[in-house]
């Protein structure tokens, strides 16, 4: 608006000094002229202050948005960075679970081949009398009870085991449990079962080994099998924990992301005034020097009249 108001004044005041110059060829009066001359220095006067004063007012405004736009600079490389690490992090994260993930898919794929072995082993055995061990061993036989048959331990009977696991229908229904136990899914209590079990791992094999050698291949495919759903356990409890880091990560980067975006937002703005002030030093810096010009050109006229 500044710049409007100046141009006209300017544009008028030229145009009159250059009609009293042509006039004064054609008869106009001195005095007219004279007039013209001393009204339009007024104006220019008038013009050129207005137009100082821009200049300085935003040659300030100048130098404090270089400031601004020095600090907005060092805070979207610091927030940049800040966003860029959240990323790295979340992107760790994520390989993280992948990896678990592919760990589960490999136990899963353990935990069948151990099944076949159990079964294995079990169609060997079944062809000779099986022996009833003592309490000690019989606690291997309760966790597959407790686990594998979802029973309580408490109705445990080695003869109806023996029977379900091996002699009805060839152990089949046995292997297939086995097989397909949804081990991701067991609970406290079967977690702290098979923990108490692996715990006497030793103490059973000494047993079975002085109870019946024979036995002892089956024993440790039991075990091998008991083992692996110990690790599948242990795994999906780490998952749980990364599946938690990675919700926090992902709530970090979504916030430093923003962060950034505010920081650079900002910034661009700053930049975008910090245009717009040189622009307008560059403009009524123009304006201020045409000003001067037009103001020489009405004091010749004063000087010729």
């Amino acid at each position: 608006q500044e710049l409007t108001i100046i141009l006209s004044s300017l544009e008028k005041t030229m145009a009159d000094t250059e009609n009293t110059h042509h006039g004064g060829q054609e008869g106009h009066s001195h005095a007219n002229a004279k007039q013209v001359a001393e009204t339009g220095l007024l104006v220019l006067k008038h013009a050129s202050e207005k137009a100082q004063k821009i200049v300085e007012e935003q040659e300030q405004t100048k130098k404090k948005l270089q400031e601004r736009v020095s600090q907005l600079k060092t805070e979207v490389v610091a927030t940049e960075e800040v966003a860029r690490d959240s990323k790295n992090k979340l992107k760790q994260a994520q390989e993280a679970i992948v990896s678990i993930k592919d760990q589960l898919l490999t136990l899963n794929q353990n935990k069948i081949k151990a099944a076949s072995a159990i079964a294995s082993q079990f169609n060997s055995i079944k062809r000779i009398y099986i022996e009833e061990p003592t309490d000690v061993s019989n606690q291997l036989f309760k966790w597959y009870l407790a686990v594998v048959y979802n029973e309580s331990p408490s109705k445990y009977d080695f003869a109806n085991f023996i029977n379900e696991t091996i002699v009805k229908d060839k152990g089949v229904d046995f292997e297939n449990r086995l097989k397909g136990l949804r081990a991701f899914e067991l609970g406290k209590d079967e977690a702290a079962v098979t923990t108490a079990t692996l715990a006497q791992e030793d103490a059973i094999r000494k047993e079975m080994e002085e109870f019946n050698p024979s036995y002892l291949a089956a024993v440790t495919d039991l075990f091998n099998y008991i083992h692996i759903i110990e690790e599948i356990i242990k795994v999906r409890e780490e998952l749980k924990k990364l599946d938690w880091n990675y919700a926090k990560v992902y709530k970090k980067s979504d916030i430093d992301s923003a962060l950034y975006l505010k920081a650079f937002t900002r910034y661009e703005c700053a930049k975008n005034d910090l245009a717009l002030s040189e622009k307008a030093i560059k403009t009524f810096s123009k304006v201020l020097e045409l000003s001067q010009g037009t103001q020489h050109l009405c004091k010749e006229q004063l000087g010729h009249h």
